[in-house]
C-alpha cells in the first residue's frame, strides 16, 4: 500500500514498460508537466507512479483520466492546506506513513521493498498520504462546529437502522500462495489474472479445489452467508460493485493472493450487537507439521506451549478493532467462532495458524449512540468536504498539454 520514486532507473523501468529506445528528448518529457493546476505541474512520471501505487495496494481498475484527476485533486487540496498554514512535518508525515504501512502489518522498510520491487519510490507513498492527511486537517479547520449532531439525529438514525434491515453476502474464496521465497508470486498472478475473468460458479469452485490454500477448497471455496458488516471493510465496496458471478481483481496482501466471486446478495435483519473488538492469535509453523499442530490446539492457550517448542518468537495474540486488522486476517476471523482456528500462507515453506480467541460487543445503547453519532459527524463532513472539494476545481485553472 505504498509507492517509491526510483530516479536512477527511472528511464529503465520507462523502456521495459513502453518497449522504447532511449533517447535525451524521451527522458526529458517524462518529466515535463503535462497537465497544470494553478500554475502545479503534474508530470507522465507522476502520472506512471500514482497508477502502479494503486495496483500495489489492490485500487486496480483506474482509468488513467481518473489518476490524472485523483492527481489535480491532490494539487487542490495540498493549496487549499498552504493557504490555510496546514502543514505535515517531516516527523508527522514519517508517523503517517508508519501507520498506513501497518494497515497491512509491515514496517516502513517492509512497505518500501515492496513498492520498489514493483517500481514504485516510496515518495509516492508520502506525496499520496501528505495530501490527504494535510486535507483532512483543512476540512476540520475550515468547517469546525457544523458536524456537530443533534440527539434528534441520533434518535431518527437509530430508528431507521433498526427498521431498514441489513445486508449479507454469499461468495467464494481463493487464496493462492504468492511467497517471494519459494518464487510462488510470478504462478500465483498467471493463475489469478486467468481466473478473475471466470463467470461460473461452478469453474470457481473447480479452481479453488486445484489451487486455493485456504481450508475452504474441500468445498470449492464456498462461504455461507455472511453480514456485509462482517466482511473486512475493504473489502465490502469491492463485493458489492459486483454483479453474480463476477469475480474480484486479484488482491494482493502478504504472501497471498486473493479472488472472491459473488454468489448472491440479500437483504436481512441486522444483527443486534455490534463487534468492537476481536482477539486473536497468529503463528507460523512449520508447513509440513501444520495439521498436527491443528489438531492438539482447542483454546488459544495452547499456542504458548506450540510457540514455546518452536523457538517462542513467532506467536502474536492481539485485540483489535475488526477494521484495524490486515483484511486476510480479518476475512478468516468474520466466519469463526471462539477457539476456532484456521489457516492461511506464511512466509518461505511455512503456514500461519489463525485463532479466534473472543469477541466483544458494543454494551449499552450510550456506546450505540455515540457511533452512530461519529457517523452523522464523518458523513455530514465528508459531504462538506466534497463540495468544497468541487469549489475550487472549479475556479481553479487546469490546463491540459
Amino acid at each position: 500500500m505504498a509507492r517509491q520514486f526510483v530516479s536512477t532507473i527511472a528511464l529503465i523501468v520507462l523502456i521495459m514498460l513502453g518497449g522504447i529506445t532511449p533517447n535525451a528528448g524521451q527522458a526529458q518529457n517524462k518529466y515535463e508537466a503535462v497537465i497544470t493546476v494553478n500554475g502545479d505541474g503534474i508530470t507522465p512520471y507522476e502520472i506512471s507512479q500514482r497508477t502502479k501505487f494503486f495496483q500495489v495496494i489492490g485500487q486496480r481498475g483506474k482509468t488513467k483520466r481518473q489518476i490524472e484527476d485523483e492527481l489535480i485533486e491532490d494539487r487542490l487540496r495540498l493549496q487549499a492546506a498552504k493557504r490555510n498554514g496546514i502543514a505535515l512535518t517531516k516527523e508527522g508525515l514519517e508517523t503517517e506513513l508508519e501507520r498506513f504501512a501497518g494497515r497491512a502489518d509491515l514496517t516502513v522498510d517492509q512497505f518500501a521493498k515492496i513498492l520498489r520491487s514493483n517500481g514504485v519510490d516510496i515518495q509516492t507513498a508520502r506525496d499520496f498520504i501528505e495530501a490527504n492527511i494535510t486535507w483532512r486537517e483543512v476540512v476540520r479547520a475550515r468547517f469546525a462546529g457544523q458536524g456537530n449532531i443533534s440527539e434528534t439525529e441520533i434518535d431518527r438514525a437509530l430508528e431507521n437502522r433498526g427498521s431498514r434491515g441489513g445486508l449479507q453476502v454469499l461468495f467464494s474464496e481463493i487464496v493462492l500462495p504468492a511467497r517471494p521465497q519459494l518464487g510462488e508470486v510470478r504462478r500465483a498472478k498467471r493463475l489469478a489474472n486467468r481466473i478473475t475473468k471466470i463467470r461460473s460458479t461452478s469453474k470457481f469452485s473447480a479452481e479453488a479445489r486445484k489451487y486455493s490454500a485456504s481450508p475452504t477448497r474441500r468445498n470449492g471455496g464456498r462461504l455461507q452467508w455472511t453480514d456485509i458488516s462482517d466482511v473486512p471493510a475493504p473489502l465490502r465496496p469491492i463485493l458489492l460493485a459486483l454483479k453474480p458471478g463476477e469475480v474480484t481483481a486479484p488482491l494482493e496482501v502478504t504472501n497471498a493472493i486473493l479472488l472472491f466471486q459473488l454468489r448472491d446478495v440479500r437483504e436481512t435483519t441486522p444483527k443486534k450487537r455490534q463487534v468492537s473488538a476481536i482477539e486473536y492469535a497468529t503463528i507460523d509453523v512449520p508447513s509440513q507439521r501444520t495439521n498436527d499442530i491443528m489438531a492438539r490446539i482447542d483454546v488459544c492457550d495452547d499456542l504458548y506451549g506450540v510457540a514455546k517448542k518452536l523457538g517462542g518468537t513467532n506467536l502474536v495474540r492481539d485485540t483489535k478493532k475488526p477494521d484495524a486488522i490486515a483484511k486476510e486476517i480479518s476475512l478468516l476471523l468474520s466466519r469463526m467462532d471462539a477457539n476456532e482456528v484456521s489457516v492461511t500462507p506464511g512466509p518461505a515453506d511455512t503456514n500461519t495458524i489463525v485463532m479466534m480467541c473472543g469477541r466483544s460487543f458494543v454494551a449499552n445503547e450510550d456506546a450505540s449512540r455515540e457511533v452512530v453519532s461519529d457517523q452523522l459527524r464523518q458523513r455530514r463532513l465528508s459531504s462538506l468536504a466534497d463540495g468544497y472539494l468541487a469549489e475550487l476545481r472549479a475556479k481553479a485553472r487546469i490546463v491540459r498539454k
